[in-house]
């Protein structure tokens, strides 16, 4: 977790001093150019696969993304031409969107996360001009394919998956920064609409900021609602290691709106008793610890003994489903998703929308 908050510290510091450099692999800070080489040094192997080994030693798209944002802040053009490199030969889905999990040789996910897209997009498109086109086309897939229209304008769903009825988001994706950024790079207002849509949303999902903001959402009817992760791992809705980005992304925006919001979720996450759960209630209880704390114990169930400690066993996983794509896409094949597995749901031909057709009661 400390990693996974300093690689993220080290991106912001390309967003907060400003997303339009045109030096892309110039180090912004010591700090930043520090925690990112650690990250580098520690996840991504010598052909530019980005390794989590802590978790069987799989890769996911998103980490693959952060991989070539680091690699910028670290000034290291070569790894993210690796990461590059591998992330074109391995994840890459026949419509350009990147595909979610790779494991034991394979793709294991084949839906796509779209901040995973939305940073490779950017990061392609700091880069030099060798990947300039590469960075254009895929940022021309998401907004046609991971983009959903709503009464308060369009807003970015949570992958390709996601855009079915009723749509799903991860309002953890949305940064705000990178997609005025990329409206500045590819002339796209689109990027600018995302970014505008994104901030009433979260409003509206948090009260105006008294809750906190939700790791995940849906729409139904035009309507936006928390609700629990489309995994099904936890039942309920909270906020957790998804959300804690949004915070972050807001607090660093440029938009008066989102750092006022922020600011309100501050003065409840301000509080040293919070630090330690890795998930709270939207009215900022405490609802879970780490294992860590389970199993050795830490100052935070000690202060809290009546509330919820361990986290409800996931469900199980579904039966593999092939996965197939044309010859020469360069991508290899594998069972399906097991973490978006759900009941029967009412959506648009081809997505992979996880929900059922009438909302859970959260």
């Amino acid at each position: 977790m400390a990693e996974r908050a300093r690689a993220l510290v080290a991106v912001l510091a390309v967003v907060v001093t400003g997303c339009s450099g045109s030096a892309a692999f110039a180090p912004p800070n010591t700090g930043a150019v520090r925690d990112a080489r650690a990250f580098l040094d520690r996840y991504v192997a010598a052909d530019g696969r980005v390794v989590r080994h802590d978790q069987g030693g799989d890769t996911v798209g998103e980490g693959q993304s952060y991989g070539l944002v680091l690699a910028q802040v670290a000034g290291d053009p070569e790894a993210f031409a690796r990461i590059w490199a591998w992330t074109d030969a391995h994840l890459r889905r026949p419509d350009g969107l990147l595909a979610g999990r790779w494991a034991d040789g394979a793709v294991v996910d084949d839906d796509s996360a779209s901040d995973a897209d939305l940073l490779t997009v950017w990061a392609l498109l700091r880069a030099d001009v060798r990947y300039r086109a590469a960075g254009e086309e895929l940022a021309k897939t998401v907004l046609a394919e991971e983009v959903v229209a709503l009464p308060a304008g369009p807003v970015l769903a949570a992958g390709q998956w996601a855009t079915g009825q009723p749509a799903t988001l991860n309002p953890s994706y949305w940064a705000l920064g990178i997609m005025r950024d990329l409206a500045a790079r590819t002339g796209d207002p689109q990027w600018t609409a995302l970014a505008d849509t994104a901030v009433p949303i979260v409003s509206e999902l948090t009260g105006g900021g008294t809750t906190l903001p939700p790791d995940w959402a849906r729409v139904d009817a035009g309507r936006v609602s928390a609700t629990p992760a489309p995994s099904g791992q936890v039942p309920d809705v909270r906020y957790s290691l998804d959300a804690q980005r949004v915070v972050v992304w807001f607090a660093t925006a440029r938009d008066p709106a989102a750092r006022a919001l922020a600011a309100r979720w501050w003065t409840s996450l301000g509080e040293t008793s919070r630090s330690t759960p890795i998930a709270l209630r939207l009215d900022a209880t405490v609802l879970d610890f780490p294992l860590t704390c389970q199993l050795e114990g830490c100052d935070g169930p000690a202060r809290y003994p009546a509330r919820t400690r361990f986290r409800s066993s996931p469900r199980p996983p579904r039966p593999p489903r092939p996965v197939t794509r044309p010859p020469g896409t360069g991508c290899s094949t594998g069972p399906g998703r097991s973490t978006r597995a759900g009941p029967a749901t009412t959506a648009r031909p081809g997505s992979r929308s996880a929900w059922p057709s009438s909302p859970p009661t959260c």
